[in-house]
């Protein structure tokens, strides 16, 4: 899987702030994502739905 961060680009004179933040949400979405298949793992079904343990 290739790091999504890489393929965040800054647009022309757009400010530092906005790429650290850009960066910081990519690394919570990439976190959320790995924690989300982390949990496909370690699922249980209760009446016909899927809880996560």
């Amino acid at each position: 899987m290739m790091d999504s961060a890489l393929l965040i680009s800054t647009p022309e004179g757009a400010s530092p702030d906005l790429a650290g933040t850009l960066v910081a949400n990519n690394a919570v979405n990439v976190a959320a994502y790995a924690h989300g298949l982390y949990h496909m793992g370690h699922r249980f079904e209760k009446e016909g739905d899927y809880y996560t343990l």
